[in-house]
């Protein structure tokens, strides 16, 4: 299984490209979690930064936060929903800081993957509200699978 993980190249390149940032953000704002959490939410949201993920191509956006954002450098409509605003940002540091800024309270210290999925699905105001049409209801199960897929590409 591992050897399958790892020549996934463009995965294992996101994984490689990006850790540092993480690491960097979870160190400076104190969030007391394995580096593998937040960067299993930036690989699930962008699709590891990959061809079919516009908002992290075009937007520097790997967290799918939608604007005003902390640190953001503009905004771009939604495809789809012409009242909903995308952040843009300068670079993916910038994205993961201002993930950061807004959600860093709720996934403090939230060293499971189980705990740091959860802590972001709520009814208001949060990452996920966890129903259709607003939010993923397996959005807990899918963030656990690819945080657990990051690990192992971090060892890759």
């Amino acid at each position: 299984m591992v050897a399958k993980l790892c020549n996934a190249t463009h995965a294992v390149e996101f994984v490689r490209k990006y850790k540092e940032d993480c690491q960097r953000v979870i160190d400076e704002d104190s969030l007391g979690i394995p580096v593998e959490n937040l960067l299993g939410l930036a690989a699930k949201e962008s699709g590891y930064g990959g061809e079919n993920s516009r908002i992290a191509r075009e937007l520097n956006n790997y967290f799918s936060m939608h604007s005003p954002a902390p640190f953001e450098v503009g905004r771009s409509p939604a495809k789809g929903d012409p009242n909903v605003y995308l952040a843009h940002f300068a670079s993916f540091y910038q994205s993961a800081k201002s993930f950061s800024r807004r959600f860093g309270v709720a996934i403090r210290g939230k060293n499971d993957p189980s705990a740091f999925a959860q802590a972001l699905v709520c009814s208001s105001g949060c990452y996920n509200p966890g129903k259709a049409p607003g939010g993923n209801p397996e959005f807990v199960r899918l963030l656990i699978d690819v945080i657990r897929t990051v690990k192992v590409r971090l060892t890759c």
